[in-house]
Order: C-alpha cells, then sequence, then structure tokens
C-alpha cells in the first residue's frame, strides 16, 4: 500500500533530490548540470513543504509531487545556496537561467512543479495519487483548476 505525505521528512530529501534530477535533468542538465553539483544543489533548493510524497509500506520515497505557492516553489533555491555549489561566477548565470524558467504566476491555475515516480513504481497508480493529492491542495488553496507542464520524454 502507497501513503501519501504532504512534504518530506529530511530522510527522504536525498531520494527526492535524486528523483527530481533523474525525472528532470534532460530538461534542466545544461543549467544545473554536472550531476553531482545538481544533486548538491536541489538537496538545499528542495522545499519540503511545497510537495506531496508517495512512500511505499518500508518506507521508500516512490514519488514526488511538487507545486508553486507565492511563498516559492517546490524547487526554488536562493542565490546563496546556488553559489554554495556552483561559486560566484555560475551561479549567476544559472540563477538568471533558472529565474526565467521559475517566476511565472498564474493567478487562475494551481501550478505543479514537477512530478516523477520511480521507475519500479510507475503503473502502480502512484501518479495519480500525487496528481488526486494535487488537487485536493490547489481546491483548498482556492484554485478551480491545476496546471501541469510537460516536456516530450515525460
Amino acid at each position: 500500500m502507497v501513503s501519501i505525505t504532504h512534504g518530506l521528512t529530511k530522510a527522504q530529501r536525498p531520494a527526492a533530490a535524486q528523483l527530481y534530477w533523474e525525472a528532470f535533468g534532460g530538461k534542466l542538465g545544461t543549467v544545473l548540470g554536472p550531476d553531482a553539483k545538481a544533486h548538491a544543489f536541489l538537496l538545499h533548493a528542495i522545499r519540503a513543504d511545497h510537495c506531496f510524497a508517495a512512500v511505499g509500506p518500508d518506507g521508500s520515497l516512490l514519488g514526488i509531487a511538487g507545486y508553486k505557492s507565492p511563498q516559492g516553489a517546490f524547487v526554488g533555491g536562493s542565490f546563496a545556496q546556488m553559489r554554495g555549489v556552483y561559486g560566484w561566477l555560475g551561479a549567476i548565470w544559472r540563477s538568471a537561467m533558472l529565474w526565467t524558467l521559475s517566476h511565472e504566476i498564474d493567478n487562475d491555475r494551481f501550478l505543479i512543479d514537477g512530478i516523477a515516480v520511480t521507475r519500479e513504481a510507475r503503473g502502480m497508480g502512484v501518479g495519480s495519487a500525487l496528481l488526486e493529492a494535487l488537487c485536493v491542495e490547489g481546491r483548498t488553496r482556492g484554485y478551480a483548476s491545476i496546471r501541469l507542464e510537460v516536456i516530450d520524454t515525460n
């Protein structure tokens, strides 16, 4: 049985960062790569309070679903966090690139900031359960609809 929880525990953060990178590294690789640095940045940049986690009976992380709110996004990160991983020069251009991707506001729809399911858990309803949790959260926040953007490899 899979349970859906709001947020991530500290112990789940490394698996969440890895899963996010596996899902979105193709899209974000040019900006956040190489892999080791991207993972280090994501460990600090993900906001545990802006996501849902799908957890297996053994406690393993099976999926994540992030969202955006006026308080921030699931994957945001500060300039200081960026600088700590990539240095000053690397942080400047990466921050500018990420800002263009992540600072979208949609007052009419609840914005999903990434959803990913482990390969082993695909086809088991984990993604559907995460989407349902996002729909409930969106309704609770007063939104009538949600929006998820996908790329051709999703």
